[in-house]
C-alpha cells in the first residue's frame, strides 16, 4: 500500500497536464452546461423529440425521422406498410409516455431509459394506453447498452407482443451520424447534433476521452489496478469522512461567530450522510 501515494500523485500530474492542454473548443459542449449529461426527461427524450419531430425546428421535415426508422428497420423491425409517416406527431411525456410517435392508427412508444429503473407494469401501463385511444401499440425500449425492461414493466403485456430493444451505443450513434452527413450544408443543426453524438459516445463508452486513456495508461502498469481496487473499495467511507469533516468545520465557524445558531431538526447526523451517499438518488436526503 505504500505505492498508493505515488500512484495518486502520479494520476494527478497527468490530469493536470491535461487540462492545461485542453482547448476551449474541445471542452465545450452545450448539453453538459445546460443539463446533466444522463437527464432522460429534460436532455435526452426532448432533443430526441425535437430531430424527430416533421414540424421541428430544424426544418427538415420527415427527413431525420425517415432516417430513424431507416436505421431501426435495417436491425430491428419493418413497421407497418401503411404507417403515415407524413401524417406522424412527435409528443413527448405524453400520458407520461417518453417519446411516442403517432400517426393516427400506430403508436410508436420509446421508453428511454438512462440510468432509472423500470416502474411496475410500466411497458403494460403504455400498451393500454395505446389501445385505449384506439391505437396499434409497436414498443421500444430505449437504453444506453442494449439490457431489455424488467419482467415486472413488461408484465399482461401479451407474450406475441415483442418489445424491440433499442441502444444508444449502436442505433442513436447510428442515426446520428447519419444526420449530420445529411446536415453538413447547415451548420449550426449539424454543429448541435455533432455536440450530442459527442455526449451520447461519452455515455456509453464508445469515445474514450484523453484523460482517461492517460489514467488507464498508468493504472495498467505494474501492480497499479490493485491499488487502485483498494481505493475504489474504500471509496465511500472516504466520502462520508470528508462529508462529515465539513459539517463539523461549518458548525465549529458558524458556533464560533456567535451570532447563529443550529436548529435541533436541521443538525446534521453520521446517519443522515450515510443515507445520502448510500440511497437513491429519490429518498430525501436533506440536511444541514
Amino acid at each position: 500500500m505504500d505505492d498508493i501515494p505515488q500512484l495518486l500523485n502520479d494520476i494527478g500530474k497527468q490530469i493536470k497536464n491535461h487540462q492545461q492542454n485542453l482547448s476551449v473548443d474541445n471542452c465545450f459542449n452545450v448539453f453538459n452546461i445546460l443539463r446533466q449529461s444522463h437527464e432522460e426527461v429534460n436532455l435526452h427524450s426532448r432533443f430526441l423529440a425535437e430531430l424527430l419531430n416533421p414540424q421541428g425546428r430544424h426544418g427538415l421535415e420527415t427527413t431525420l425521422l425517415d432516417l430513424f426508422i431507416e436505421t431501426i428497420q435495417s436491425d430491428l423491425v419493418s413497421l407497418p406498410a401503411d404507417f403515415t409517416f407524413a401524417k406522424v406527431s412527435v409528443r413527448r411525456e405524453h400520458k407520461n409516455i417518453d417519446l411516442l410517435l403517432d400517426d393516427g392508427r400506430y403508436w410508436v412508444i420509446i421508453e428511454n431509459k438512462i440510468y432509472a429503473g423500470d416502474q411496475p407494469q410500466q411497458l403494460f401501463r403504455y400498451y393500454q394506453k395505446a389501445l385505449e385511444d384506439n391505437r396499434q401499440p409497436i414498443l421500444f425500449y430505449l437504453t444506453l447498452d442494449g439490457h431489455p425492461p424488467s419482467a415486472h414493466s413488461v408484465e399482461g403485456i401479451p407474450q406475441d407482443v415483442p418489445v424491440y430493444l433499442l441502444t444508444y451505443t449502436n442505433h442513436i450513434d447510428e442515426w446520428l451520424t447519419a444526420c449530420l452527413e445529411r446536415t453538413r450544408d447547415l451548420p449550426k443543426l449539424h454543429a448541435t447534433i455533432l455536440q450530442y453524438q459527442e455526449l451520447v459516445r461519452l455515455l456509453t463508452g464508445k469515445t474514450m476521452s484523453n484523460e482517461k486513456s492517460l489514467i488507464l495508461s498508468i493504472l495498467t502498469q505494474n501492480n497499479n489496478a490493485e491499488h487502485a481496487a483498494a481505493i475504489v473499495r474504500h471509496w465511500k467511507d472516504l466520502r462520508h469522512h470528508t462529508e462529515f469533516q465539513f459539517w463539523l468545520n461549518l458548525e465549529s465557524y458558524i458556533q464560533g461567530e456567535g451570532s447563529f445558531h443550529i436548529l435541533p431538526d436541521a443538525h446534521f447526523t453520521r446517519e443522515l450522510i450515510s443515507r445520502a451517499i448510500n440511497l437513491s438518488k429519490s429518498q430525501n436526503t436533506n440536511y444541514g
